[in-house]
C-alpha cells in the first residue's frame, strides 16, 4: 500500500511522519521488532475508465481485509455495490452487498468520507455527493 512508505521512511531517518496521509509505519512487520499496527481499512478511486472506489474493510479481531466493497461502474451505474468476503471467496465469485447491508453502509460511509473532490480527476457523481 503505497502511502505507508512515507511514515516508514520518516521513522527509518529519525523525522516525523507527515499526519495528513493514511499510511502506517511498516518496520515492525520489516524487522520483526514490536508490535504492526494494522490498517482500519484501505481506499483506493479510480477516476479513469468506469471510474470507481474500491475498499478493503477488516472485519472483527484478525479478519484483515476481509471485506473487498468495490463501486464498479460510477460513470454509469452509482448505485451499484458489489461486497465479497475475500475470507470464504478469494477469487470475488459471488456479491454479497444485498446479504450484509450493514457492512455496506459502514462501507459506503467512509468511501464518502474519504472522497476528495478533484478538479484534476473528477469523478462526478461522487463530486455531486
Amino acid at each position: 500500500y503505497h502511502p505507508d512508505w512515507m511514515p516508514t521512511l520518516a521513522k527509518v531517518v529519525g523525522a516525523k511522519s507527515p499526519t495528513e496521509i493514511d499510511g502506517i509505519n511498516l518496520l515492525p512487520s520489516l524487522t520483526g521488532v514490536g508490535t504492526q499496527t494494522p490498517h482500519k481499512f484501505m481506499y483506493w478511486e479510480f477516476p479513469e475508465g468506469t471510474q470507481q472506489q474500491v475498499l478493503l474493510l477488516n472485519g472483527d479481531r484478525d479478519d484483515l481485509g476481509r471485506w473487498k466493497v468495490i463501486r464498479p461502474k460510477l460513470r454509469k451505474n452509482p448505485e451499484l455495490v458489489e461486497l465479497y468476503d475475500l475470507k470464504l471467496d478469494p477469487d470475488e465469485t459471488k456479491n454479497i452487498a444485498k446479504d450484509h447491508p450493514k457492512i455496506v453502509k459502514h462501507a459506503l460511509q467512509i468511501m464518502r468520507e474519504e472522497h476528495s473532490t478533484s478538479t484534476l480527476f473528477p469523478i462526478k457523481p461522487l463530486d455531486a455527493e
